[in-house]
Formats: structure tokens, C-alpha cells, sequence
């Protein structure tokens, strides 16, 4: 390659386990908006790894360098690269991309995305639409869910747990009208990841004028509490229960969430909470990976809840 370029090279492994590496190499991303930096070329030659929380990532860093007229004529070799090249066909994104470099991703093609079961179940890539065509899309996604998982309380789970992180998004996904949620497991396990280049969760919070004076990481803390919504008008709908009902799931299952917007990540590993400062990340991105040991049900949770939630900083 010509020297005259400036390479980017990706890491090895682009798996939820090291989204704060991918970041740190991805985000200058949200710094270039309208440079249409020239000589600028993306190498895929280390990749080895990537799963869905992964092409998610690099599907949203495509999708915003390029609608946002980062770069000028970039080059790619994304798809000389084999083995991600499965993978991303595997996890359904691989029209979406190609169309995607090809500038010819518009909200039609958007909003006609359709799902997959194979041998494992996935669920990919559901468009995360905030109109009449919203109501399809989800509710073909249930189905899809309902038929692999069979009606049951362990069904039930799932359902709630993607209704809850759909509707979270739909509800504060500002600024982004291309969003998708994708879903990857089996009987055993399921992942979960979405996300956004919106205003982030803690700016939408912080339209709350009970939180808006609140330190950032302080109010960070605050997205896996009950009741804490970014709408602060009486008789909203909004009871702030997403997306602690899901941290909740995550911990009785000794699962695994992580949470990134701005610059800082929420993690909850086996029922642990911490926040880490990491690169940026403009919006938000949610990585769910649970063990279906047993299903938990909102009965099992609600009688219980405590909002003295204690989180690590590091």
C-alpha cells in the first residue's frame, strides 16, 4: 500500500470482551465529521474474531463515517479479509454493509431488513424504526423468538428483556433514524447488543430536570435504577424500568452487560457493577450476554427491588 495513506489498522478480536480496544481505534470516528479526510485507509487484515456486538460496532462506524462525509473516497479491504467476511454474512449484516459502502443504503432497504433462525438462533439485523412500520418489525421479531424458544416462562424472559432494550432505544434514540438491535444465542445462551450514534443515554437523562445537575459518571450510575426516566412531565408512559429490569435478569443469571456512551462504560460482570473511562463512543451501545440457567419472571423481581445500587469506579 502506497505510503501517501494513513492506515487503521483493527485489532485481532472484535468480540464484546474487547469492545474497548475496537473503540479506541474506531473513535476518531466522531471527530471527522464533515473533514472528508482524504488518503485514509481502514486495514481488516488482523481481524480474526468478531461476534455481534462487533459487526455491530463496525456496521455503526461505517454507517456514521459515511453519512456524515468523514472520509473522502476511503479505501476498505473489509472483505478481502475471509474469515470476518463469514462472519459478517453469518450475522445477517452482509448486504446492509456492502450496500452500505456502495452509498446506496437508504431508509427503504432500512426498512425492509428481514430475520433469520439458523442451527443457532439469530435474530439480525432488526431496524429500530420510529414509525407505523416500527410495530411489524418488533413484532416479527417475537415470533421469531416465541418459535425457537417455545411459549414458556423462558420465552416470556427473552421477550421482555428484547421488548425493554427496542423500547429504550425507539424511546431515546435521538438524532440516529438508522439503528438496529440484533439478538445471537441458543438453548443454553443468549446475546443481546444495540446501538446508537444518538445524543447518548446520559445527555437523555439529563432532559430530566431532576438529574440535570448531576456529575456525569453520577448520573451514569442512575440508567439500571427503577424509575428513572428521561421524561419528567406527569403521565408519561416512561417508568423507567427497561433497563433495570435487564440489569436485574443479568444478575440473578450471572450474566454479563456492558453499557458504553461518551466516554465511559457500565459494566456488570456476574452482578458486579463498575464504570470504566474508555474511548468515546457518540451515543449509546448495549452488550447483553446471559447463561438461560432459568427464567427469571418480573414476579420474581419486582417484590425485591433496591435502588441502593453500588457501583465501582475505576
Amino acid at each position: 500500500m502506497a505510503s501517501k495513506y494513513k492506515m487503521h489498522h483493527l485489532p485481532s478480536r472484535m468480540d464484546r470482551t474487547n469492545i474497548p480496544e475496537v473503540l479506541g481505534k474506531l473513535s476518531h470516528i466522531f471527530d471527522s465529521a464533515g473533514r472528508n479526510i482524504t488518503d485514509i485507509f481502514l486495514n481488516f487484515d488482523n481481524v480474526r474474531s468478531i461476534d455481534i456486538t462487533g459487526v455491530l460496532v463496525l456496521y455503526k462506524f461505517l454507517e456514521f463515517s459515511l453519512n456524515h462525509n468523514c472520509y473522502k473516497n476511503p479505501r476498505f479491504n473489509l472483505l478481502q479479509n475471509k474469515n470476518l467476511e463469514q462472519m459478517i454474512e453469518k450475522f445477517g449484516f452482509s448486504n446492509l454493509i456492502t450496500k452500505l459502502m456502495d452509498n446506496k443504503t437508504k431508509e427503504q432497504y432500512y426498512k425492509n431488513l428481514t430475520t433469520q433462525v439458523t442451527e443457532d438462533f439469530i435474530l439480525a439485523p432488526v431496524a429500530m424504526i420510529k414509525d407505523e412500520d416500527s410495530t411489524s418489525q418488533k413484532e416479527n421479531a417475537l415470533k421469531q423468538i416465541v418459535n425457537y424458544y417455545g411459549n414458556n416462562d423462558m420465552s416470556t424472559m427473552i421477550l421482555q428483556l428484547f421488548s425493554e432494550i427496542f423500547q429504550n432505544f425507539i424511546s431515546h434514540a435521538e438524532k440516529d433514524d438508522l439503528s438496529v438491535i440484533v439478538v445471537h444465542g441458543n438453548k443454553k445462551k443468549i446475546e443481546l447488543a444495540c446501538a446508537d450514534n444518538g445524543i447518548g443515554i446520559v445527555n437523555s437523562l439529563r432532559k430530566n430536570s431532576k438529574y440535570s445537575s448531576l456529575k456525569t459518571d453520577k448520573l451514569f450510575c442512575k440508567v439500571l435504577e427503577r424509575g428513572v426516566t428521561s421524561k419528567d412531565f406527569e403521565g408519561s408512559n416512561h417508568l423507567g424500568y427497561g433497563l433495570f429490569y435487564v440489569n436485574e435478569v443479568v444478575s440473578r443469571l450471572n450474566g454479563q452487560m456492558s453499557i458504553y456512551t461518551d466516554n465511559m462504560m457500565l459494566q456488570n460482570q456476574h452482578g458486579k457493577l463498575s464504570i470504566t473511562q474508555i474511548s468515546r463512543w457518540e451515543g449509546t451501545l448495549i452488550s447483553i450476554n446471559i447463561p438461560l440457567l432459568q427464567a427469571i419472571t418480573i414476579d420474581d423481581i419486582e417484590p425485591q427491588y433496591d435502588n441502593n445500587i453500588k457501583i465501582n469506579f475505576s
